[in-house]
């Protein structure tokens, strides 16, 4: 389906709770349900609701979320956008057929507030209707933008001593399991057990990662040679991340203003992804059709999301330092980064903002060419130091042939002379 978020929106019209068979929200979601079949195509709508700042796409991403519990074996039921006078508010319900509702929140301002009491009335109110039914009842935190944050929301739920369980999962984990359970890896009872005993969601799915040896339904991973320079976490890491528009704002004025000046800069990146950046890693930072245009060092976390707009659209802020730009004069990139860029996703048409690992060589390059391009070419002296001993060799061999070579024989003029 080649169909985009910004054309189901536009054919569906504005989002919001208005009741009615023929409302855009039910629209919206009845033509989720009939065309979206597969983790795959509900992680493609996801990245692109992902990215974009808008009201509108949030709730496109929160009826998304809900709509792949489909896919993890669930019955689902669509909530509401925003409160309304006597109602219970969730964002959606997931039903399993041994007699477990979960209540699913969809967290995106996670830094502003890490708490979980709006998950735990949710879950409240729907426990007090449900329990007649015999169901039991659980609350599921999706987390959107998973990084400082996070741990908050896990000590809100330890702090909460709730009488009913309640887990967070990561949506990069959430795709992963869709991914897994829909490729025969993992059963829908098994999703059942870890969110009804509170087990650590994330980590079980990591542990599914590596017992599988593969990174299911990731982009591929760069050759060797472009990979994180290095084994050890300890060394820093070099990236590309690509800089899109901020609102009504270029790349290159987002730079200027944002980075150069407040020396703040958010990581996209694309929630099927795990790449996370860490202090004293190395970035460059690439517009689409331009080229490279500067490169700075990554400082600390940024752990109050007030201080940049609509932070909730980043997986990371971070403070950054030792920045170069040079919007005006941009920087081709080489073939093998050009390829990375595009097996990530990232082209002038879409709206996602890759994270691409590369390796320190490469970093040089794309950050300093000229001087690489100088170190490659031979000084002068050096070409006269090489020319100098082959000049010597090649007397040094004239003069051993000489010594080798057998006696000439006098000539007939000597001889005469001689007699």
């Amino acid at each position: 389906m080649s169909v985009t978020v910004d054309d189901l929106l536009n054919l569906a019209g504005r989002l919001d709770d208005e009741p009615g068979f023929d409302s855009p929200r039910e629209r919206f979601r009845r033509f989720l349900v009939a065309h979206v079949t597969t983790p795959a195509l509900a992680r493609m709508l996801i990245e692109q609701c992902q990215h974009a700042p808008s009201e509108q796409h949030h709730r496109a991403l929160q009826d998304l979320v809900v709509l792949t519990g489909r896919f993890l074996g669930f019955d689902t039921t669509f909530g509401t956008y925003g409160p309304l006078a006597g109602a219970v508010r969730y964002d959606g319900q997931w039903q399993s057929r041994t007699r477990l509702n979960i209540v699913v929140e969809v967290r995106w301002d996670h830094l502003i507030a890490p708490g979980v009491e709006s998950l735990l009335r949710s879950v409240s109110a729907v426990a007090a209707t449900s329990m007649g039914r015999g169901l039991r009842t659980a609350g599921l935190c999706v987390v959107v933008q998973p990084h400082s944050g996070r741990n908050r929301i896990d000590e809100a739920i330890a702090a909460a001593h709730a009488g009913v369980p309640l887990s967070t999962i990561a949506l990069y984990s959430l795709l992963l399991l869709a991914d897994t359970i829909s490729a025969g890896g993992a059963l829908h009872d098994d999703i059942v057990r870890m969110i009804d005993g509170s087990m650590p969601i994330d980590f079980v799915v990591g542990m599914i990662e590596k017992a599988q040896g593969k990174t299911t339904g990731l982009p591929a991973e760069p050759p060797t040679g472009a990979n994180v320079a290095g084994a050890s976490m300890d060394k820093p890491r070099y990236w590309i991340t690509s800089v899109g528009p901020d609102h009504a704002t270029r790349p290159e004025e987002f730079l200027e203003l944002v980075v150069g000046r407040r020396q703040i800069y958010g990581i996209v990146g694309s929630p099927a992804s795990p790449h996370l950046v860490k202090s004293g890693d190395a970035l460059c930072f690439y517009i689409n059709g331009r080229g490279v245009v500067g490169h700075a060092r990554v400082g600390s976390l940024v752990e109050n999301a007030n201080v940049i707009r609509d932070a909730h659209r980043f997986r990371q802020l971070i403070h950054v330092e030792d920045v170069t730009l040079h919007t005006s004069d941009p920087y081709t990139l080489d073939a093998e980064s050009q390829l990375l860029m595009q097996n990530a996703g990232n082209s002038a048409g879409r709206v996602t903002q890759p994270l691409v690992a590369i390796s320190r060589e490469t970093f040089r390059a794309l950050t300093n060419p000229q001087q690489v391009a100088k170190d490659a070419q031979p000084s002068v002296e050096s070409v006269e130091s090489n020319e100098r001993p082959a000049a010597a060799e090649d007397a040094t061999a004239e003069e051993a042939a000489a010594t080798d070579a057998p006696p000439k024989p006098p000539s007939i003029g000597a001889s005469r002379r001689r007699r």
